[in-house]
């Protein structure tokens, strides 16, 4: 199954309900714009959140450090193929950016 990681998520509802329909494991690399403690996660009616696995990291080189075999692929608009065009690995990472600015 592919994970999916994010730098500088603002917004819950983009990070994470494609993520829950796909059974995708979901890295949030910090500094997170929302809070995800329970209550928040209720209040905000993400109803999809038990289906979704989430790993927090403080940074992404501690993401690389935790899986040193990954194979990241980056989501930008500057790359020369189109994300249909690529054989992703079964285990491979998606890598977002911030949705205003991208990649750092």
């Amino acid at each position: 199954m592919p994970h999916a990681a994010a730098f500088f998520v603002r917004r819950p509802l983009h990070t994470h309900s494609k993520k829950g329909a796909t059974r995708s494991r979901l890295h949030l690399i910090e500094p997170l714009g929302f809070d995800i403690s329970e209550k928040a996660v209720r209040r905000a009616g993400l109803d999809y959140w038990p289906l979704v696995t989430i790993e927090e990291h403080p940074s992404f080189a501690q993401l690389r450090e935790a899986y040193p075999q990954g194979e990241f692929f980056y989501a930008t608009t500057k790359a020369p193929r189109g994300y249909c065009e690529v054989q992703f690995p079964p285990d491979a990472f998606l890598v977002f950016g911030k949705e205003t600015k991208g990649l750092p």
